[in-house]
């Protein structure tokens, strides 16, 4: 920007120097001046070292990013490095860098590339800052005004140069403005990298004011405004590599904490699965013993089931074949002893299945308290060894009292402590078992201790009685009989009465086994008297098996009831229409028509017949159907005589009461 004509002053010599300055447009005021060459080629040199350190600096700049976004395939190196180069095409025509090296003395040259550099760098920004991805609107006015750019490239033919350089001069500050306010905008949101960003766009609109102050007809800052420009626009560039290099740390440092935090997920990946190893290990092996478990399980219940099926047939097999009475005595109690047996091994199998329902809910009635506890030492008497002295002790003994009538689930209730008796028949050989109850009447709980003096358990045995299907002794040299359920059983009973249930043994000094169990008390109903003689009336039997309708009408007649048997339960309300029963033995899964469907049908016909319910489900669920439906009572199949002797005798008595 600067021209010098060269002459010699002598001291005290007078030159008129005449001066034709012409051009279509000027970058400043034009300035004349007289100085010493000396003066005038230090300053060419300083202002030439300035200008080729800034090009020098944009080429290299250029081609850095060129390379580093052509290997990343990052758009906002590419458009960078497009900005640097068209900086570097518009400061060199400026700077007469084009003239003086290939003749070149074009005006396209200077002023239109310089609406390349606004397009290029906005295009730098839109990606360097994210721009689509958090402020979608900004993003299409920065676009809009890319194609604005583009188009200005083309429009210096139609006006004037200083109307040319006064649109550059708008284009650029909207340029700058708007980069400055989404810098700030995204430094802001926590965009670290847009810190240096923001610097250079200070930086550089502080030296574009420098340089087109004049377009708008102030007067310059600085002599050599272009020069300050340039070198505002260079540290704008280094400020922008900086922030594509901020970028790139941050990038790295995250990419570090994510590779940290994969490596940490995949050391405890790695524990856990160390671990999940561990307890599926664990798991194997306890599923292994579980599955042994089970199938010596198994081949305990083919040989406790086969023995008293055994000794049934053989017996029935050896009553066709005998005419000796004394045998055939000896024979029929063998029978009832495998068939009682039988029941016994029935009966927990299938409580044991009841009580793996984790939704099993009790069925709660009234029921007679001492007839149950009578039954239960009855039918214990018969079982303990010959050498075994079997005590059954109540209150009354000790001058209190039972109550007449609880409520409660007796079927679970009796289930538990028939399993805890026979478990001291089973395991008691010498000395006495017995059998005391008592009733707390602070807490409406009632009392039961069973004290043998048999071989006792370890602690060890004791735990593995409650977690599984053992016995004390096993193999085939074990020294009693039974599947190994009935603490098994009685803890999980008692879990669902809410019953307290305590072992109390030691190994060869006997066991005490002490139940409380919570009972409500029914004080509007009394133990009913057992009947005298035999009770006379009319009873209807509901059962779709005809065997079992057989076997039943006659325990029945044998108790002194007259007895008419249909078999199913249509047939059973056809009957009700036309006769009037005073007892109704019901089965509940027959054809044609349920027993419960038949229950709900005679109680919405008003009968009000007391209906007992005799089934060989026992499950819970069926026992609560029974009752809502209006059933009076529940007996399990096989029925023994005394069970039906007693609930047929209740029914009875409170229907003639009533």
């Amino acid at each position: 920007m600067h021209y010098g004509v060269d002459f010699d002053l002598q001291p005290g010599e007078q030159l008129e120097i005449l001066m034709l300055i012409e051009s279509r447009y000027f970058s400043g005021l034009p300035v004349v001046e007289v100085v010493a060459r000396q003066h005038y080629q230090q300053a060419i040199s300083n202002n030439n070292l300035i200008i080729i350190g800034c090009l020098g600096a944009m080429v290299m700049l250029a081609l850095y990013n060129l390379f580093i976004g052509i290997s990343i395939k990052d758009r906002s190196y590419l458009y960078y490095a497009a900005y640097l180069t068209s900086s570097f095409i518009a400061w060199s025509g400026t700077f007469n860098g084009f003239a003086q090296l290939f003749n070149w003395y074009s005006y396209t040259l200077v002023i239109p590339t310089f609406f390349l550099t606004i397009t290029f760098n906005t295009l730098y920004f839109i990606h360097f800052l994210e721009l689509p991805k958090h402020h979608p609107w900004l993003t299409k006015f920065a676009y809009t005004f890319v194609a604005i750019g583009f188009l200005l490239l083309f429009c210096l033919p139609f006006m004037s140069p200083g109307q040319y350089m006064v649109l550059y001069g708008i284009g650029s500050s909207v340029w700058i403005i708007f980069g400055l306010f989404v810098g700030l905008l995204r430094l802001s949101e926590g965009y670290k990298p847009a810190r240096y960003f923001v610097a250079a766009f200070l930086i550089l609109f502080s030296g574009t004011v420098v340089s087109i102050l004049h377009l708008f007809g102030f007067p310059p800052l600085v002599r050599d405004s272009y020069l300050v420009t340039v070198v505002a626009q260079t540290f704008d560039m280094l400020l922008l590599a900086l922030a594509l290099a901020d970028r790139i740390t941050l990038l790295r440092k995250q990419k570090e904490v994510a590779l940290q935090q994969s490596i940490d997920v995949e050391h405890r990946a790695m524990a856990t699965e160390q671990q999940a190893n561990i307890k599926l290990q664990a798991a194997l092996k306890i599923s292994e013993e579980e599955n042994q478990r089970k199938s010596d399980f198994l081949r305990m219940v083919s040989h406790e089931l086969r023995t008293p099926l055994h000794s049934i047939v053989s017996s029935v097999e050896q009553w066709n074949d005998s005419e000796d009475e004394f045998l055939k005595k000896d024979l029929l109690d063998y029978i009832s002893y495998g068939a009682a047996r039988l029941r016994t091994q029935v009966d927990n199998l299938v409580l044991l299945a009841e009580t793996d329902d984790e939704n099993l809910q009790l069925t709660t009635v009234d029921f007679e308290i001492r007839p149950l506890l009578d039954r239960l030492a009855a039918a214990v008497a018969n079982q303990v060894h010959p050498e075994v002295n079997f005590v059954y002790l109540l209150p009354a003994d000790a001058g209190g009292q039972l109550p007449a009538v609880v409520t409660g689930d007796a079927y679970f209730l009796e289930h538990m402590l028939r399993s805890v008796l026979e478990n001291a028949c089973q395991y008691t050989e010498l000395g006495q078992i017995e059998f005391s109850v008592s009733w707390n009447e602070v807490d409406q709980a009632l009392n039961i201790d069973v004290r043998d003096t048999g071989c006792g358990m370890t602690n060890e045995q004791q735990k593995e009685m409650f977690n599984s299907f053992v016995q004390v002794s096993r193999g085939l040299e074990r020294q009693s009989e039974g599947l190994g359920l009935g603490l098994t059983l009685c803890y999980r009973i008692s879990e669902l009465l809410a019953a307290d249930f305590v072992i109390d043994s030691e190994p060869g000094a006997g066991t005490n086994v002490h139940i409380r169990v919570p009972l409500s008390l029914d004080t509007e109903r009394v133990e009913v008297p057992v009947a005298e003689g035999k009770p006379v009336g009319t009873l209807l039997v509901v059962e779709d098996n005809v065997i079992n309708a057989q076997v039943l009408q006659r325990l029945v007649s044998n108790l002194g009831y007259e007895v008419e048997v249909v078999h199913s339960g249509q047939e059973a309300l056809a009957r009700l229409a036309d006769c009037v029963y005073d007892l109704i033995l019901m089965d509940v899964q027959m054809p044609v028509m349920d027993g419960i469907t038949a229950t709900r049908w005679i109680r919405q016909r008003g009968i009000s017949t007391p209906i007992i319910a005799v089934t060989a489900n026992s499950d819970p669920e069926v026992r609560r159907h029974c009752m809502e439906v209006g059933m009076n009572d529940f007996m399990v199949k096989p029925v023994r005589r005394a069970d039906l002797q007693r609930v047929l005798e209740r029914q009875y008595s409170d229907r003639q009461s009533s």
